[in-house]
């Protein structure tokens, strides 16, 4: 009778520590807004995927990103834009949020080289790109706007 229960009460410890249940937890955490919290949970289920589950993994990946975007922790968040992208995340702004993380980390010369190659890979980015045209470019050193022509 105790090893049935010890047997009941491991499968059912074991149920609960599943990706899945991390990213409901995550899930939760991110509606309240409280995304530190939201953001452990997302990297725990994404840790807890297998490789072979490429869309599980992006997505994780991704909404790890938006949660430590939204409490500026620039360093994971690139990272974490990294593996969504490197996990074929299917939205494109995964692209543009790396741009930016890398624009508020200092790293010009990579956010460049990211919208060059999102602009001329992906037709859909077109309206991100077109929002930096419009501000004029002004040679006082504004690094930001002159990498896009």
């Amino acid at each position: 009778m105790d090893f049935l229960f010890g047997v009941v009460f491991v499968t059912l410890w074991l149920a609960g520590c599943s990706a899945e249940s991390n990213v409901k937890k995550g899930d939760k955490f991110y509606a309240i807004g409280e995304y530190f919290e939201a953001a452990a949970e997302y990297r725990k289920a994404y840790m807890r995927t297998k490789p072979k589950e490429r869309a599980k993994r992006g997505e994780r990946a991704y909404k790890a990103a938006d949660c430590y975007r939204r409490i500026n922790y620039t360093s994971r968040a690139i990272g974490s834009y990294q593996n969504a992208a490197r996990y074929n995340y299917p939205d494109s702004i995964v692209y543009f949020y790396l741009a930016e993380m890398q624009r508020k980390n200092g790293d010009y010369k990579k956010r460049c080289r990211i919208m060059r190659f999102t602009f001329s890979t992906n037709r859909t980015t077109c309206w991100h790109v077109t929002a930096y045209r419009a501000v004029p470019w002004r040679p006082s050193g504004n690094r930001n706007l002159h990498c896009i022509r």
